[in-house]
């Protein structure tokens, strides 16, 4: 179906500027991203994210004067117990933090824009943690998946993915056939009642209510009614369809909040973007990326491209890349780095021919220093093997997701510090694994 269709009755809504949201943010406040996927920061530019998240990491975020900050958590990689556990260390930590340096954290679970994640896990400890923290349990939560600018919209609480050529209900395409966190449902309030018989069938299902897109656009005080409304126990889905309908929303959360209810927030990439009133930045350019890769010294790195994804998408992507840069080197990490490194990779695969796949007797190490060989003069791509591992069932799957997060982590601090910027960036405030940066898309 085209946008045009799924949006023929559906009214413009009024224009709302960033600078009028970024003037309605509380005093006092600082928005903190729990993101459970290294891609969340995509939507944003110029906010302290952390990949690790001791009281002085959090700290450093926390000064250096941003409306926001990022945690890494890549929480969607973990078994559910230890993604609570995460989502519980970080929560306690930035409330420790926030009280002592007077500063008030408001949570935001941001997670995939198609669907995929420990939901409703991570909100639920988030609110223990907050409950426990205020005796005041957040107001509920607000569901807003949509990720306009990557074809991720809610219309009429089905939500689609699609691009140019189309879209389709999300339970239709390759993401909702996901090996630990499938689903069926579309329709985002069928979605949120089939995770908690999936994710917590020994619980109350919430009440589960819609913000469409004509009142979203078009009734300004039934939309803040829509807000004010949410309690703990329930769950309030938001259509969005554009950047100004996500704007739209952030204004209404924005008077809640002042209002004394301050819901959670389990959102794709571009909602934080809009709650703190930041416009949206175009992709860095040319000049901007060789900057970022040139040494004090005027000498230039290469950039490293990191393909993760096994969705077909992704591969297109690859593929694309590939034949547009020929010459590119592509180093492969197996599936899982316990595996044989070229036993399932099949000829076709993109780049086969000119791949630098690893030899049965590397490590994951030599990986690590062959990439970092490469980036000191040429960009490199590091991909995962194209073809998709899994278990029996999705926990299974989950533990082999697990391994290869082990492999991927280690072949990036070799590269980091081999890069011309290395260690002496101001990005990269320790030498140590625990990173701290700023993002700049």
């Amino acid at each position: 179906m085209q946008l045009a269709e799924l949006l023929a009755d559906v009214p413009d809504g009024p224009r709302v500027d960033a600078a009028a949201l970024r003037a309605a943010g509380a005093d006092g406040e600082i928005l903190v991203v729990l993101d459970d996927d290294p891609t969340g920061t995509q939507s944003v530019a110029d906010l302290p994210v952390l990949l690790e998240w001791t009281e002085p990491d959090l700290q450093w975020a926390f000064e250096q004067g941003a409306p926001a900050c990022y945690v890494m958590t890549n929480s969607r990689s973990l078994a559910p117990e230890a993604a609570a556990a995460v989502n519980r260390e970080v929560a306690q930590r930035a409330l420790a933090v926030g009280a002592r340096l007077g500063l008030r954290p408001r949570f935001v679970s941001r997670s995939d824009s198609t669907l995929r994640g420990h939901f409703p896990l991570e909100t639920q400890v988030l609110a223990q943690v907050v409950g426990a923290d205020t005796a005041h349990p957040p107001d509920g939560v607000l569901l807003v998946p949509a990720f306009p600018d990557a074809g991720r919209i809610t219309v009429s609480g089905v939500h689609y993915a699609g691009d140019r050529s189309g879209y389709l209900p999300v339970g239709q395409t390759e993401y909702a056939a996901d090996n630990t966190f499938g689903y069926r449902s579309s329709q985002l309030r069928e979605w949120v009642l089939e995770r908690y018989a999936v994710a917590a069938p020994q619980q109350d299902p919430p009440e589960v209510e819609l913000l469409d897109l004509p009142t979203l656009r078009t009734d300004p005080e039934a939309t803040a009614a829509a807000v004010l409304g949410l309690r703990p126990g329930r769950v309030l889905v938001a259509d969005s369809a554009d950047e100004n309908d996500l704007r739209l929303l952030a204004a209404a959360v924005l008077a809640a909040a002042a209002a004394g209810v301050r819901p959670l927030i389990r959102c794709g990439p571009p909602l934080p973007r809009a709650l703190i009133g930041q416009p949206r930045r175009e992709p860095l350019s040319g000049n901007e990326l060789r900057q970022l890769t040139t040494s004090d010294s005027g000498r230039a790195g290469g950039g490293l491209i990191v393909v993760g994804s096994h969705v077909g998408r992704t591969t297109e992507q690859l593929a694309a890349l590939l034949r547009r840069h020929g010459g590119l080197p592509v180093v492969e990490l197996p599936a899982t780095p316990a595996s044989r490194p070229n036993s399932a990779q099949p000829a076709s695969s993109p780049g086969a021919a000119d791949r630098a796949a690893l030899d049965d007797g590397r490590s994951v190490d030599a990986l690590a220093n062959q990439l970092a060989a490469i980036l000191t003069d040429s960009d490199a791509v590091l991909a995962t093997s194209r073809v998709v591992v899994t278990g029996d069932d999705p926990q299974q799957s989950l533990a082999i997701s697990v391994r290869c997060r082990g492999g991927w982590s280690r072949p990036c601090t070799p590269c980091w510090n081999a890069s011309p910027r290395g260690s002496s960036s101001p990005r990269a405030v320790s030498p140590r694994p625990t990173w701290r940066g700023t993002a700049s898309r």
